[in-house]
């Protein structure tokens, strides 16, 4: 079966930590804790090149763990005492990528407990703290982690599933985190070119051959990118909705600054997202188009100049974006009930009037 071998293929990594357990072992390094939210949480500290990481964890309440990075392989062990426990609250600051191979992982994240089964993978938000559930139940997964400088070099712009592009997005510009982490579960026909990458990427960190950065890089692009396409992503529906809260604020914070020359050409760009959710997502939150959401906000915008400036009308025009007169007029006429002369003067005796 092509699923069950694509999995199997991890079992070298899982001898590389039984077979070199003794020469690699050593003590877990302590890190700085912090206080988020009332809650005490391990911060493991920035990491300029990529890390890896391998996690065993079997029936009799035993944890190995193998680790590479900066000060070079270690491999350490946990143990826990009763059947289901959790591990220390944590938080990375950088991106981390990880895969089920076998069993299931179990995390906490703000409290309540996911699930990643075998064959799943999941990335992790920089700062994000969460812990793991330990359990009886066998289990075997593989991670890696990147910085931020080299996720985005990476892939920013080059995702073409909307709610991971919109995450990632949000993560690199180191905004409020609406989703925490992203959960991959694979698809009936796919899922092993993933696995395939995520195994070159632990040889190149493992190996640190010349240049091995570059191409971990390289393929850390392959690999979103292969997710995005083989794997269906997971999110709670109050975690989208909040999600599309995000992007029409941010959408709407565009126009607003933007609408001299704003196009819905621009919005794909932006944001990347297709022309028709456009339509859809301002629909949803204004009950308007996007050619009548522009269209209020430029009438605004010149309403406001109107009043407040001392610009001439073809200036105030040219100014909102628009080269016809008569179609502005037309449209203010309709908007307000009066062209804009004789809103101007309204507005300027009224605050005659009030002096």
């Amino acid at each position: 079966m092509e699923n069950a071998e694509g999995i199997k293929g991890f079992e070298q990594w899982e001898r590389y930590v039984r077979e070199n357990e003794a020469r690699l072992a050593g003590q877990e390094q302590r890190h700085n804790t912090v206080y988020v939210n009332d809650v005490n949480v391990l911060q493991y500290p920035y990491q300029r090149i990529p890390n890896a990481g391998i996690w065993l964890q079997d029936s009799r309440k035993h944890i190995l763990i193998y680790a590479s990075g900066e000060t070079g392989e270690v491999v350490f062990h946990r143990d826990f005492q009763k059947d289901t426990e959790t591990g220390p609250v944590h938080m990375h600051s950088n991106i981390e990528i990880g895969f089920v191979v076998r069993g299931c992982a179990r995390q906490s994240f703000n409290g309540k407990e996911y699930r990643f089964r075998a064959g799943d993978f999941w990335i992790t938000n920089p700062n994000c703290y969460h812990c793991d559930i330990y359990h009886l139940e066998e289990l075997f997964t593989v991670y890696f982690s990147i910085s931020l400088e080299t996720f985005d070099s990476a892939i920013l712009g080059f995702v073409e599933n909307s709610e991971i592009q919109q995450f990632l997005r949000t993560s690199l510009m180191r905004q409020k985190m609406i989703r925490q982490f992203l959960h991959f579960t694979r698809k009936s026909n796919g899922g092993i070119e993933a696995q395939r990458i995520l195994n070159q990427i632990l040889q190149e960190i493992i190996e640190k051959k010349t240049g091995y950065e570059d191409v971990v890089k390289g393929l850390t692009k392959r690999l979103v990118e292969e997710l995005s396409v083989s794997y269906d992503f997971l999110v709670e529906m109050e975690e989208k909705r909040r999600l599309r809260d995000l992007l029409y604020q941010e959408v709407e914070q565009y126009l607003q600054k933007h609408y001299h020359d704003a196009n819905i050409d621009n919005l794909v760009q932006e944001f990347h997202y297709n022309e028709d959710y456009y339509n859809r997502l301002i629909r949803e939150y204004s009950g308007q188009t996007y050619s009548e959401r522009l269209k209020t906000i430029r009438l605004h915008k010149a309403e406001e100049l109107l009043r407040d400036s001392e610009r001439s009308i073809e200036e105030i025009i040219a100014r909102v974006g628009y080269q016809s007169r008569s179609y502005f007029y037309d449209m203010f006429r309709k908007e307000y009930g009066i062209t804009p002369a004789q809103y101007r003067k309204r507005m300027q005796a009224e605050k005659e009037g009030a002096e």
